[in-house]
């Protein structure tokens, strides 16, 4: 199918880290969803795909009015910047569940480590799907050992995601109903799961549940802000999502996504113990 395509960037919204169950291979990006699988390349205007148009305008959030959230964010020099180097980058829409996990498995490492130990949990417990593997359930992943969990190199995350998973496939915790919460609510219902911070409950809000108020701050995003927004000085990470939630008007999520690919491309070294 081919389907035609405005303000789109395929390349810089799946390769700007924001997930990580999307696999390329020359000029095409693989997914599975659903046990089915998805495949999609860009050539100008128009995608190529196997999927359907309303597949991917749910997965590519191809429907959102990018030039209406530019003029929306678009309130300084650096933010414009990021416009326009990563034009036509849109935020995703993830499965809950596999995005909770995805970002679990986030803490305190880099993409491609995040991505292999993705990849290490979809091999060992997901099914296997036209050579590519979908991401296993909360209820499969709730059966498996820590062991089993470690050897899929999660190391200390790993009972963190047995701990989740088993939250999950008992209905002790319904994912589902975060949706209809407002962000504040859904925010601390996440928190109150192991190892479940506010970075990571930000990511799975905006990602999976469409709270553009989210806005995840790792050290990308601190280094931008602090460095930009704040004038070098040491603020917290509270104050930092405050004000980007006021300042960027409703569209922190998307303000955030260009700032960190922005911040992250121009490698924004600097030392804030210097600041």
């Amino acid at each position: 199918m081919k389907i035609r395509v405005k303000n789109f960037s395929l390349k810089h919204t799946l390769e700007c880290g924001q997930t990580f169950r999307w696999h390329k291979i020359d000029d095409w990006y693989y997914t599975v969803r659903e046990n089915r699988l998805i495949k999609v390349k860009q050539q100008g205007n128009y995608l190529i795909t196997n999927s359907s148009k309303n597949i991917l305008n749910y997965l590519l959030r191809l429907d959102d009015d990018l030039n209406k959230i530019y003029k929306k964010i678009s309130k300084d020099k650096i933010i414009k910047q990021a416009i326009k180097n990563y034009k036509g980058l849109r935020l995703v829409r993830e499965d809950p569940f596999q995005c909770l996990i995805s970002y679990i498995c986030s803490a305190n490492t880099n993409i491609p480590n995040i991505k292999r130990q993705v990849l290490n949990l979809s091999k060992k417990f997901g099914k296997k799907v036209d050579g590519f593997y979908a991401f296993p359930s909360a209820k499969r992943l709730a059966k498996a050992s820590l062991k089993q969990l470690k050897g899929c190199k999660l190391g200390f995350k790993a009972k963190y995601v047995l701990a989740v998973s088993k939250f999950i496939a008992s209905k002790r915790f319904n994912l589902n109903r975060l949706r209809n919460m407002t962000y504040k609510e859904a925010k601390k219902e996440l928190i109150k799961l192991p190892g479940v911070g506010s970075k990571i409950a930000d990511c799975v809000l905006l990602y999976a549940f469409d709270k553009m108020e989210a806005f995840p701050v790792d050290v990308w995003i601190r280094r931008v802000m602090q460095k930009y927004y704040f004038k070098g000085k040491m603020i917290s990470n509270e104050k930092i999502v405050k004000f980007a939630q006021k300042y960027f008007d409703g569209y922190a999520g998307y303000a955030q996504e260009y700032l960190f690919y922005w911040a992250k491309n121009n490698k924004l070294h600097w030392s804030l113990d210097k600041v």
